[in-house]
Protein backbone atom coordinates (compact mmCIF):
# COMPACT_ATOMS: atom_id res chain seq x y z
CA UNK A 1 0.00 0.00 0.00
CA UNK A 2 1.37 3.39 -0.92
CA UNK A 3 1.87 6.17 1.56
CA UNK A 4 -0.85 8.19 -0.17
CA UNK A 5 -3.35 5.32 0.08
CA UNK A 6 -2.54 4.83 3.77
CA UNK A 7 -2.97 8.54 4.43
CA UNK A 8 -6.32 8.56 2.62
CA UNK A 9 -7.49 5.52 4.58
CA UNK A 10 -6.36 7.06 7.86
CA UNK A 11 -8.08 10.37 7.06
CA UNK A 12 -11.34 8.50 6.36
CA UNK A 13 -11.05 6.81 9.78
CA UNK A 14 -10.45 10.15 11.48
CA UNK A 15 -13.45 11.74 9.73
CA UNK A 16 -15.60 8.75 10.71
CA UNK A 17 -14.55 9.18 14.36
CA UNK A 18 -15.08 12.94 14.29
CA UNK A 19 -18.75 12.39 13.46
CA UNK A 20 -19.48 10.81 16.84
CA UNK A 21 -16.49 11.87 18.90
CA UNK A 22 -17.97 15.09 20.40
CA UNK A 23 -20.84 13.07 21.88
CA UNK A 24 -18.40 10.45 23.14
CA UNK A 25 -16.19 13.09 24.76
CA UNK A 26 -19.07 14.72 26.59
CA UNK A 27 -20.36 11.30 27.71
CA UNK A 28 -16.87 10.36 28.93
CA UNK A 29 -16.57 13.62 30.86
CA UNK A 30 -20.01 13.15 32.44
CA UNK A 31 -19.22 9.51 33.25
CA UNK A 32 -15.94 10.56 34.85
CA UNK A 33 -17.76 13.13 36.94
CA UNK A 34 -20.48 10.71 37.97
CA UNK A 35 -18.14 7.81 38.72
CA UNK A 36 -15.59 9.94 40.52
CA UNK A 37 -12.76 8.21 38.70
CA UNK A 38 -12.05 4.89 37.03
CA UNK A 39 -9.06 4.13 39.19
CA UNK A 40 -9.37 6.81 41.82
CA UNK A 41 -6.55 9.33 41.87
CA UNK A 42 -4.02 7.36 39.89
CA UNK A 43 -2.96 3.79 39.32
CA UNK A 44 -4.11 2.35 42.65
CA UNK A 45 -6.16 -0.46 41.06
CA UNK A 46 -4.74 -3.78 42.19
CA UNK A 47 -4.28 -6.99 40.26
CA UNK A 48 -6.40 -10.04 41.10
CA UNK A 49 -5.12 -12.33 43.87
CA UNK A 50 -4.10 -14.99 41.36
CA UNK A 51 -1.55 -12.51 39.94
CA UNK A 52 -3.06 -12.52 36.45
CA UNK A 53 -3.98 -8.97 35.53
CA UNK A 54 -6.08 -9.74 32.46
CA UNK A 55 -9.85 -9.97 32.85
CA UNK A 56 -10.94 -13.60 33.42
CA UNK A 57 -12.48 -13.94 29.95
CA UNK A 58 -9.20 -12.85 28.28
CA UNK A 59 -6.64 -14.80 30.27
CA UNK A 60 -6.27 -17.70 27.86
CA UNK A 61 -6.71 -15.68 24.69
CA UNK A 62 -3.53 -15.31 22.62
CA UNK A 63 -2.44 -11.78 21.84
CA UNK A 64 -0.93 -10.54 18.62
CA UNK A 65 2.53 -11.97 17.90
CA UNK A 66 4.26 -8.66 18.67
CA UNK A 67 2.09 -7.90 21.69
CA UNK A 68 0.51 -5.02 19.74
CA UNK A 69 3.59 -2.90 20.29
CA UNK A 70 4.89 -2.43 16.74
CA UNK A 71 5.93 1.23 16.51
CA UNK A 72 3.58 3.25 14.31
CA UNK A 73 1.12 0.42 13.74
CA UNK A 74 -2.38 -0.49 14.77
CA UNK A 75 -3.59 0.88 18.03
CA UNK A 76 -0.57 3.17 18.48
CA UNK A 77 -1.56 5.19 15.42
CA UNK A 78 -5.13 5.32 16.72
CA UNK A 79 -3.84 6.48 20.13
CA UNK A 80 -1.90 9.34 18.52
CA UNK A 81 -5.01 10.31 16.54
CA UNK A 82 -7.25 10.05 19.61
CA UNK A 83 -4.95 12.27 21.71
CA UNK A 84 -4.95 14.89 18.96
CA UNK A 85 -8.70 14.76 18.36
CA UNK A 86 -9.60 14.88 22.07
CA UNK A 87 -7.19 17.71 22.79
CA UNK A 88 -8.38 19.72 19.78
CA UNK A 89 -11.98 19.18 20.90
CA UNK A 90 -11.32 20.64 24.35
CA UNK A 91 -9.23 23.49 22.93
CA UNK A 92 -12.10 24.41 20.59
CA UNK A 93 -15.00 23.86 23.02
CA UNK A 94 -13.68 24.58 26.52
CA UNK A 95 -15.25 28.04 26.62
CA UNK A 96 -18.55 26.61 25.35
CA UNK A 97 -18.87 24.72 28.63
CA UNK A 98 -16.54 26.23 31.22
CA UNK A 99 -14.83 29.45 32.24
CA UNK A 100 -11.08 29.98 32.56
CA UNK A 101 -8.29 28.79 30.32
CA UNK A 102 -7.89 25.25 29.04
CA UNK A 103 -4.56 23.48 29.49
CA UNK A 104 -3.85 20.04 28.06
CA UNK A 105 -2.66 17.31 30.43
CA UNK A 106 0.67 15.68 29.68
CA UNK A 107 0.43 12.37 27.87
CA UNK A 108 2.84 9.70 29.06
CA UNK A 109 1.07 7.24 26.79
CA UNK A 110 1.69 3.50 26.73
CA UNK A 111 3.61 1.72 29.44
CA UNK A 112 4.57 -1.83 30.33
CA UNK A 113 3.83 -2.55 34.00
CA UNK A 114 6.97 -3.14 36.02
CA UNK A 115 9.27 -1.64 33.39
CA UNK A 116 11.82 0.89 34.59
CA UNK A 117 10.19 3.63 32.50
CA UNK A 118 6.61 2.85 33.58
CA UNK A 119 5.01 5.93 35.13
CA UNK A 120 4.17 6.28 38.78
CA UNK A 121 1.57 8.56 40.30
CA UNK A 122 2.24 10.01 43.72
CA UNK A 123 4.71 7.18 44.31
CA UNK A 124 2.29 4.43 43.26
CA UNK A 125 3.49 2.34 40.30
CA UNK A 126 1.29 1.94 37.25
CA UNK A 127 -0.56 -1.37 37.32
CA UNK A 128 -1.34 -3.87 34.61
CA UNK A 129 -4.39 -3.67 32.36
CA UNK A 130 -5.31 -0.15 33.40
CA UNK A 131 -5.40 3.41 32.14
CA UNK A 132 -5.31 6.37 34.47
CA UNK A 133 -5.12 10.10 34.97
CA UNK A 134 -2.60 11.21 37.58
CA UNK A 135 -3.81 14.43 39.20
CA UNK A 136 -0.62 14.85 41.24
CA UNK A 137 1.46 15.24 38.07
CA UNK A 138 -1.32 16.03 35.57
CA UNK A 139 -0.75 13.23 33.05
CA UNK A 140 -2.59 10.33 31.47
CA UNK A 141 -1.12 6.91 30.73
CA UNK A 142 -2.32 3.48 29.66
CA UNK A 143 -1.05 -0.08 29.73
CA UNK A 144 0.00 -1.12 26.21
CA UNK A 145 -1.59 -4.54 26.67
CA UNK A 146 -4.93 -2.96 27.68
CA UNK A 147 -4.97 -0.95 24.47
CA UNK A 148 -3.80 -3.83 22.31
CA UNK A 149 -6.42 -6.21 23.69
CA UNK A 150 -9.22 -3.66 23.41
CA UNK A 151 -8.15 -2.69 19.90
CA UNK A 152 -8.68 -6.30 18.81
CA UNK A 153 -12.40 -5.67 19.39
CA UNK A 154 -12.40 -2.42 17.39
CA UNK A 155 -10.58 0.89 17.09
CA UNK A 156 -13.24 2.81 19.03
CA UNK A 157 -11.78 1.27 22.20
CA UNK A 158 -8.66 3.42 21.97
CA UNK A 159 -10.71 6.61 21.54
CA UNK A 160 -13.00 5.67 24.43
CA UNK A 161 -10.15 5.01 26.87
CA UNK A 162 -8.28 8.20 26.00
CA UNK A 163 -11.44 10.35 26.05
CA UNK A 164 -12.40 8.84 29.41
CA UNK A 165 -9.04 9.56 31.03
CA UNK A 166 -9.00 13.04 29.47
CA UNK A 167 -12.40 13.52 31.11
CA UNK A 168 -10.74 13.06 34.50
CA UNK A 169 -8.24 15.80 33.58
CA UNK A 170 -11.13 18.07 32.57
CA UNK A 171 -12.90 17.25 35.82
CA UNK A 172 -9.80 18.29 37.75
CA UNK A 173 -9.59 21.60 35.88
CA UNK A 174 -13.17 22.67 36.51
CA UNK A 175 -13.71 24.40 39.83
CA UNK A 176 -16.78 23.65 41.93
CA UNK A 177 -17.90 20.44 40.26
CA UNK A 178 -17.89 18.34 43.41
CA UNK A 179 -21.39 19.52 44.31
CA UNK A 180 -22.62 18.84 40.78
CA UNK A 181 -21.00 15.39 40.74
CA UNK A 182 -22.86 14.47 43.93
CA UNK A 183 -26.11 15.38 42.21
CA UNK A 184 -25.42 13.21 39.17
Amino acid sequence: MTLNARTTRRNRRIRRHRAWLPSLLLCAAVAALAAGGCAGDGPARTAPKDGNSAPPQDRDRPGPPDGGRTPGGGWQAEARDAVGVVDRFWQAHWNDHFTGAYASPAVRGAYTPGAADAPACAGEPAVAFNAFYCPAEDFIAWDAELMSTGYEQGDAWVYLVIAHEWGHAVQRRVQGLSAVAAEL
